[in-house]
């Protein structure tokens, strides 16, 4: 194999090692985003149960559900920074808690697997007063 050749295989594999950095970089603010935008719509749901809006509420509470199943979803493929870890560790167990403790039963069963019951647990610290 010629020099030329052997740097060409050296570059092509860098420039993927930082795509693929990129790429989970981009998971880990998906994820992020996904945890807010999902207590968000858990305290929605929470607003539209006690208004009496209870269609409302069923469609943002799926939509609570929806953001937590793809968290539970991308969290094994990212690759977050310290700060993000912290974050990313308390966030689905408030999610998690959150969304149970609606007004209204769930409309569909949502899948919570072992593997973040751990992040957070049943701590509701930081979590919107819902």
């Amino acid at each position: 194999m010629s020099d030329q050749t052997r740097k060409r295989l050296r570059e092509a594999a860098e420039r993927h090692r930082e795509t693929l950095a990129r790429a989970k970089s981009v998971m880990t603010d998906l994820i992020l985003t996904e945890l807010t935008i999902g207590l968000q719509f858990a305290e929605f749901a929470h607003n539209s149960f006690m208004g009496k809006a209870t269609s409302a509420g069923r469609s943002q509470h799926d939509c609570a559900i929806r953001a937590y199943e793809a968290v539970e979803k991308f969290l094994p493929r990212c690759a977050p920074t310290s700060e993000q870890e912290r974050l990313i560790e308390k966030q689905p167990g408030e999610l998690k808690t959150a969304i149970p403790n609606l007004e209204k039963p769930l409309t569909r069963k949502c899948r919570l697997t072992p593997e973040l019951s751990g992040f957070g647990g049943s701590s509701t610290q930081g979590l919107p007063n819902i």
